[in-house]
């Protein structure tokens, strides 16, 4: 990566000096029109665009496979707390800065009340309302009352699948780290900042499940020498975690991913979880830039074969899901303390002592880290070539060659004692016409294109959320059809809780279940499906846009004629090509994204409205409480009716509530998402191509007012007009040199 910083300083330095010729051609021609505001423009968002973006290389895997380690050691140091495990609830994004900094952006109160309200939706206390009907955590007679609610539940209601359930473990969380979250940050602020004297109490929220629910957001900021700037290292929960969110959390992160590293622990293999999670990642459309490694401990594999064995299965594994995946194994342990031994404690030295006399698992590890550190910088640096230098050197050609152009015209204004005013006024007011009426058309295709394009559009979002035939309600309503419950496992439950919490309980597991549907198979195919639709809306866009290349080198040459014939001759190439806008680009200016993951379970907002509070369970109790009242003795076979028709009621609110969400969901992706990026990108594009018009033809008024003046300061101002178009010159070959570098850095 040492090219890429190289070859991005010299970059930001040509900029800048082109922004000097520009300040300088400013005051010696006293040009200020719309052509210099662009020109301007253009070298400020260059400048924005390569010292601000950033390469995101996201760090996943199962709990324990050490993600935090392997990311510890690329960063350089033990920042990151490891061993954290399912506790890890928050994507932690790590940069390169001056000094060791923690950020940490909490929930606001209002969407921690959101979840709490979510959760509650079902809870199987009826004793318990929010004084205001929605829950507010700040107030104080709501937090006791859920707390008792909570506090006099039944254990069983506590576990789920053989684990603690997620919305107990969410509620009570909340209700202990309440009182710790006002201490630390006195009820009115949502950001934490850690300076390096105090960094390491940054991990209270990493690594402790209570207050890591409130955390939003948390970011690291160190100047280890290891993480160039311009790159982001972001460690994300577990790929295995049970909660519905965290995997929604990671889908969103994957979505801004420039590189992947998958890390499997060599004593697990590739799991199911693992596979599932994968075949996630292939459905998202994000596979092609993914590493893989194997992470192992010395002591773990008797023998060096031992280990080879595993890989080689685990390689096999890999295979059916990315055919010749770059898989590296090594010890992310081993090779952390190779750099950091200080950060060992009494056990972990004990332990790296012992595998420093392991020299074929040494030699084996240094070799595989190795290979694996080259490919990865490589592949980063070549990401980086692509995505900030390329393009922009490009732009700032253009620019550099329309202040030659116009450093050439005034030269040649100053020294042509001949020229024929009356002819270059007439030639220009003709030029500018014929580019007025072309930049018209090129407007009017482009909207004709974009209404065109959007029938289209609404047609393939309209057929993809269809409810009978379309790409994912079908599949949703038909888990909730064939979702089955077993009634004989809560038979105890019914006698031992009562018909209200078994409810409760079977409604839980079917929500949990929904939520990990709609996450694991609705949102990537959602996701994969939104990145067709980019690719489309950038192919129209760019093929629309094609043949206005040729119509405007055909009126740059046009122009370079008139200015001839009237004695204006020009040393510079005005027919250079400017990149057309990427949409990625277009997607980071103008802020617009696909609304986030865990939007995704936000259906239940509406089972609220519809099931509980109008239909739900509370009108079911009073069915069941009139059946039982008619016999003082219920037998199973009554509860276990009344416990279906309860869960078919539930379904059939449940589905209701799926169509309205995505009737909903549908609308805010065509036109909060869809539809403004075709617009963003339209402009761009209308943008770029009428650049090539203000870039090449000026403001003719002001060559005109140059004519005029000519006689005034000629000698003074002429050898002005001579250095800047030396330094264009200059700048120009520089250019050219650091095209062929990064031509070489992309191969």
């Amino acid at each position: 990566m040492n090219n890429f910083t190289e070859i991005k300083e010299q970059v930001v330095c040509l900029n800048d000096e082109i922004k000097q010729i520009l300040s300088k051609l400013k005051k010696i021609s006293e040009i200020n029109n719309s052509s210099v505001a662009r020109w301007e423009e253009t070298l400020s968002i260059i400048d924005k665009q390569i010292t601000e973006d950033m390469l995101r290389v996201a760090v996943v895997g199962a709990i324990k496979s050490g993600k935090s380690t392997v990311a510890n050691r690329l960063i350089g140091g033990d920042y990151l707390r490891r061993g954290a495990g399912v506790v890890t609830s928050v994507v932690t994004r790590i940069h390169n800065g001056q000094d060791l900094k923690a950020k940490i952006c909490l929930k606001s109160w209002d969407e921690i009340n959101r979840d709490i309200n979510q959760a509650i939706i079902v809870f199987p206390s009826l004793s318990f309302r929010p004084d205001s009907g929605k829950f507010d955590i700040r107030n104080d007679s709501d937090r006791q009352r859920l707390n008792e609610a909570i506090s006099s539940m039944d254990e069983k209601l506590h576990i789920s699948s053989d684990a603690r359930n997620e919305h107990s473990v969410f509620l009570t969380s909340y209700l202990k780290g309440y009182d710790d979250i006002i201490r630390i940050t006195g009820g009115k602020s949502d950001y934490i900042e850690y300076d390096s004297d105090h960094f390491q109490d940054h991990g209270q929220f990493a690594g402790n499940e209570i207050l890591a629910s409130f955390v939003k957001d948390m970011e690291l900021e160190m100047n280890t020498g290891k993480l160039d700037s311009g790159i982001e290292l972001a460690d994300c929960q577990g790929s295995d975690s049970p909660n519905p969110f965290h995997l929604a959390q990671v889908q969103d992160y994957l979505l801004k991913t420039n590189l992947v590293l998958y890390v499997i622990s060599s004593r697990t293999g590739l799991r199911r979880e693992d596979i599932r999670f994968l075949s996630m990642i292939k459905e998202m459309g994000v596979i092609d830039n993914i590493f893989f490694v194997v992470n192992f401990d010395f002591n773990e594999h008797g023998t060096l074969s031992d280990l080879k064995r595993v890989i080689e299965k685990i390689r096999d594994d890999v295979s059916l899901i990315k055919p010749s995946a770059e898989i590296y194994s090594f010890s992310g342990l081993f090779s952390l303390f190779q750099i950091t031994p200080e950060i060992a404690e009494t056990k972990d030295r004990q332990k790296y002592d012992m595998w420093l006399n392991e020299t074929a698992f040494k030699d084996f590890n240094d070799s595989q880290f190795n290979a694996f550190f080259d490919s990865f910088t490589n592949k980063l640096s070549q990401k980086r070539y692509a995505l900030l230098l390329k393009n922009n050197i490009e732009k700032m050609n253009i620019v550099a060659g329309s202040l030659a152009h116009w450093a050439n015209l005034n030269l040649e204004i100053i020294k042509n004692d001949t020229l024929n005013v009356k002819l270059i006024h007439e030639n220009g007011k003709t030029h500018q016409k014929k580019m007025n009426q072309i930049q018209k058309i090129i407007i009017s295709t482009l909207e004709g294109e974009i209404n065109k394009l959007k029938k289209g559009l609404k047609r393939e979002i309209d057929a993809f959320f269809d409810e009978k035939y379309g790409d994912v309600i079908p599949g949703v309503i038909d888990f909730i059809h064939n979702y089955t419950v077993d009634f004989n496992i809560y038979k105890e439950h019914f006698k031992d809780v009562g018909f209200s919490n078994t409810l409760y309980m079977i409604f839980r597991e079917f929500k949990q279940n929904l939520d990990s549907y709609m996450t694991e198979t609705v949102n990537p195919k959602i996701i994969r499906f939104s990145k067709s639709v980019d690719a489309t809306i950038e192919e129209t866009l760019h093929s629309v846009s094609k043949p206005f290349e040729s119509v405007i080198r055909d009126a740059v040459k046009d122009y370079q004629n008139a200015m001839d014939n009237a004695g204006l001759i020009f040393d510079v190439d005005l027919l250079q090509e400017l990149p057309l806008p990427a949409i990625e680009t277009v997607k980071k200016s103008s802020g617009l994204a696909l609304p986030a993951s865990g939007t995704i379970t936000h259906y239940s907002s509406f089972i609220k409205t519809e099931a509980f509070l109008r239909y739900g369970f509370y009108s079911v109790f009073d069915y069941i409480r009139n059946v039982f009242r008619r016999s003082k003795t219920t037998s199973e076979k009554e509860g276990a009716h009344a416990l279906v028709g309860g869960i078919m009621r539930i379904k059939l609110e449940t589905e209701k509530s799926i169509r309205f969400y995505f009737l909903n969901y549908r609308e805010n992706l065509k036109f909060k998402y869809i539809f403004a990026l075709a617009d963003a990108l339209s402009i761009e594009v209308n943008g770029v191509l009428n650049e090539r018009f203000n870039h090449f033809s000026g403001d003719l008024e002001t060559i005109s007012h140059r004519i005029e003046k000519r006689s005034l300061g000629k000698e003074s101002v002429s050898d002005n007009f001579m250095e800047i178009v030396q330094k264009t010159k200059t700048i120009h070959q520089q250019i050219t040199d650091i095209r062929h570098k990064i031509d070489v850095g992309l191969n």
